[in-house]
């Protein structure tokens, strides 16, 4: 975060932040990459959208490998990523897909 703050390296913070957010979901959250990201061959697997995602009570709704949606519970780590991730961009809360702030738009 701090390279993209200094400029050393070539990134936008919105990128940045929003990379940090996806690193950390998957690090720290438990999340598999197959229930973050939209699978283009599964037309069932759409990726997470801002609309999954609850800060508040500290959880996001992931399509699982059961097949089945399941709430996932943030850890602080994790939400302070999707909350900085947030305040870097304007991310529609309708958006089809993190993808778009694009963990599919986170």
């Amino acid at each position: 975060m701090d390279l993209a703050h200094e400029g050393t390296i070539d990134v936008s913070r919105k990128i940045a932040y929003h990379d940090r957010a996806i690193v950390v979901l998957l690090a720290d959250a438990g999340v598999r990459g197959a229930e973050l990201f939209r699978d283009p061959r599964d037309d069932a697997r759409n990726g997470v959208t801002w609309g999954d995602v609850d800060l508040e009570n500290r959880s996001l709704e992931v399509f699982g490998k059961s097949r089945q949606y399941e709430r996932v519970g943030l850890s602080s780590a994790a939400r302070e990523a999707l909350e900085s991730s947030v305040s870097t961009s304007t991310p529609s809360k309708s958006s089809s897909s993190m993808s778009a702030f694009s963990i599919n738009d986170l």
